[in-house]
């Protein structure tokens, strides 16, 4: 049966401040008879155990755990509430992905759906019980180990080393997973139109700014500039685009939660296309391949003719006489200008999500290494890169790998690493201002136009329940280092031209 009452609570970080009981374990991924962990809550009201439904613990692989709960006295109950987080604590992130609580299994038992260890190392599981007792905590800490590599190899790399760069490799990375929200994501139609539509300066306010005036193919789909430039100087540097369709969160600071609705944001920004929403869907619908197009995917051709109903320049985000114009229009209007609108947002998004990452010299010297040995592989780089490799890896010593981790090299999160402030002083609040961006935008997860179920809207869902924490002011979204060397200046802010400088940053 569902759980749609079994959510997290507000209270939960709360609760978790109070004394906790920890157990620890070290686990293998092919030791499934350590995997059961078990212990008692914090005020010692309740008792859990979690167990990986299938017996093993993979690495950057989405997968199942049973939950089970019952009283200190070894009695069973319906929890009111029921929560489950974790992360690693000495790197400061949660799990990459939500967890959720899924069906009831019976005698106490829960699905717990979605659990991702991203890489090696301890982690922390937290789950949150309400029940006769009230609120309590259970706390479980274990040490996930990676998996041997049987390779032919010197012993110039240890175990650890070699499973740890398995991890990194692109031959590890997983298909793009289906975005729930958009409906049009794998039509090749609705990719067609968008790829047109990516490269259309028509949607600008001027007719001269497209999606490609900041994402050139040439350049990994960013821009090569410090700061972008679309009708004026931005505050924020141009990111690639190259596995975009892989990510959580949108932007720097996170502030959208789809790729479809961070397409459309830049339509209506000042500085990039300085455009409205009533005005590009127009001109979205006055196009013949456009207009035929539309009808095609949608089974629809809204009348927006009307200026009347539909005054040029309305929009929510446009100043004067644009917004007046908007909030004079009928509700049912609106709508139809904004489904319209996200439709667009959808059909650049699945162009997008066709621009992956490739293997690079890195995936071959990692293959190669670990099939044919180390002498094989250093034919492939040079003996400084063969060391900057044997530095990242080194946890003690650059600690790299606590945030750029997995097959894209970056654990999806967001961290303040001092450069909030920019070098005039100035600063930009990052991921505290995404967070509550997110939660009011139109064209979230949750919104009308997405076409998501609730239960799919996890990772929004949960961010809606708690306070914006203090230490995501500054903080922004760790980026891929996947083909790093094509996408300079760097930071958010491109205020850092080479490599090296950022190397001395971390220093």
């Amino acid at each position: 049966m569902p759980l749609p009452r079994l959510l997290f609570s507000r209270c939960f970080p709360v609760l978790l401040l109070s004394g906790l009981i920890f157990i620890s374990h070290a686990v293998s991924a092919d030791d499934p008879d350590q995997h059961r962990f078990e212990n008692l809550s914090a005020n010692r009201f309740y008792r859990a155990s979690l167990q990986p439904e299938d017996g093993l613990i993979p690495i950057g692989e989405l997968h199942n755990w049973v939950l089970s709960i019952e009283t200190a006295r070894g009695e069973q109950f319906f929890p009111s509430q029921l929560a489950i987080e974790g992360g690693m604590p000495g790197h400061g992130h949660g799990f990459p992905v939500e967890p959720k609580i899924g069906r009831f299994l019976g005698d106490g038992q829960f699905l717990v759906e979605g659990m991702l260890f991203n890489m090696a190392g301890p982690w922390q599981l937290r789950v949150g019980i309400g029940g006769p007792s009230g609120w309590d905590t259970v706390t479980f800490q274990l040490r996930v180990e990676p998996p041997a590599i049987n390779a032919d190899t010197t012993e110039q790399w240890t175990q650890l080393e070699l499973s740890t760069l398995k991890t990194l490799s692109w031959s590890s990375s997983k298909p793009v997973s289906r975005d729930p929200s958009n409906e049009f994501v794998a039509n090749a139609d609705a990719i067609e139109l968008g790829k047109a539509l990516f490269f259309d300066p028509g949607l600008s306010a001027s007719g001269q700014v497209s999606c490609a005036t900041c994402h050139l193919p040439q350049l990994g789909f960013s821009d090569g500039k410090p700061l972008s430039f679309g009708s004026a100087l931005t505050k924020r540097h141009t990111p690639s685009l190259l596995g975009v369709a892989r990510n959580r969160w949108f932007y720097w600071d996170g502030r959208r939660d789809s790729l479809w609705s961070q397409a459309i944001t830049p339509i209506e920004t000042v500085g990039e296309m300085d455009n409205n929403r009533v005005d590009a869907v127009r001109y979205l619908l006055s196009q013949p391949s456009y207009r035929d197009a539309y009808q095609r995917l949608t089974g629809s051709l809204p009348d927006i003719t009307d200026k009347q109903r539909f005054p040029p320049g309305a929009s929510p985000y446009k100043k004067g006489q644009g917004r007046t114009d908007w909030s004079n229009m009928a509700k049912n209007d609106q709508d139809t200008i904004n489904q319209i609108f996200a439709n667009t947002g959808k059909f650049i998004a699945a162009y997008e999500t066709t621009l992956d990452h490739k293997p690079a010299l890195f995936d071959r010297f990692v293959d190669t290494l670990l099939s044919k040995g180390d002498d094989a592989a250093s034919q492939l780089i040079s003996a400084d890169a063969r060391a900057g490799i044997k530095l990242f890896l080194d946890q003690e010593k650059t600690q790299c790998l606590r945030c750029h981790n997995g097959p894209r090299l970056t654990n999806g999160g967001f961290h303040n690493i001092g450069t909030g402030y920019s070098p005039k002083g100035e600063l930009d609040y990052g991921r505290s201002i995404g967070l509550q961006a997110v939660a009011y935008d139109t064209f979230n997860c949750l919104s009308q136009f997405s076409r998501a179920k609730p239960e799919e809207c996890s990772a929004l869902r949960f961010n809606l329940r708690r306070e914006v924490p203090l230490f995501m002011q500054g903080a922004f979204k760790v980026p891929s280092l996947r083909n790093v060397a094509n996408t300079a200046p760097y930071l958010h802010d491109g205020r850092y031209k080479t490599l090296t400088e950022v190397v001395a940053h971390y220093r």
